[in-house]
């Protein structure tokens, strides 16, 4: 279905902007970035990305006219489908879409603005995802948490490369596969790893 839906989206986008149709896609989408199925996530994760990407450039007379059924959407699902991403990220996601997942945060973000940061710090912050984090690697510390809020929502806006490489090292924190110094070195470097500086 979202092979489809995102050839549509650059070549009969009127087919998928639909107020109903593009809907009942975005919904399905959230609940499917969760799942463990390779092929699925790669392809919800580039039918949203293409979506909102395309929404943020409104390069075409359509885009811009569908700029309230694209935002109604995020208001309606867009808080979902951030806490549904940061689970992926954490569990779920296969690890060599992490950071295409991370794009896909990136162009949300574009999109949506401020109110993507008001999602990310509702959802983080809250109790029962620190207890989450926790559980996923107890050596997670909340200090870590807010490193990485902290760097996410930086302005200026770090570059896609940088987010999706601190989004990336995230999902390693989660994994227990990296520690959370990781996410202080982005802080530091402003929104880059540190061994990018000298390179």
């Amino acid at each position: 279905v979202y092979d489809v839906a995102s050839k549509c989206l650059i070549f009969r986008p009127d087919l998928v902007l639909e107020p109903g149709v593009l809907g009942s896609l975005f919904q399905m989408a959230v609940s499917t970035i969760v799942l463990k199925e390779r092929g699925s996530v790669m392809a919800v994760n580039a039918f949203l990305s293409q979506l909102m990407q395309l929404s943020f450039a409104k390069r075409q007379p359509i885009w811009a006219a569908a700029q309230p059924a694209v935002m109604d959407c995020l208001n309606a699902h867009g808080k979902s489908l951030v806490g549904n991403v940061l689970l992926a990220l954490a569990e779920t996601c296969p690890a060599h879409l992490l950071r295409s997942l991370g794009s896909c945060l990136h162009h949300l973000r574009n999109l949506s603005g401020s109110i993507f940061d008001g999602w990310l710090i509702e959802i983080m912050k809250s109790a029962d995802f620190r207890a989450y984090l926790a559980k996923c690697n107890p050596a997670f510390k909340a200090e870590d948490v807010d490193y990485f809020i902290h760097v996410v929502l930086r302005q200026p806006p770090l570059e896609r490369s940088a987010f999706e490489a601190i989004v990336a090292d995230y999902a390693g924190v989660c994994r227990g596969e990296l520690n959370g110094d990781c996410l202080h070195a982005h802080k530091k470097a402003g929104g880059r790893p540190m061994r990018q500086l000298f390179m």
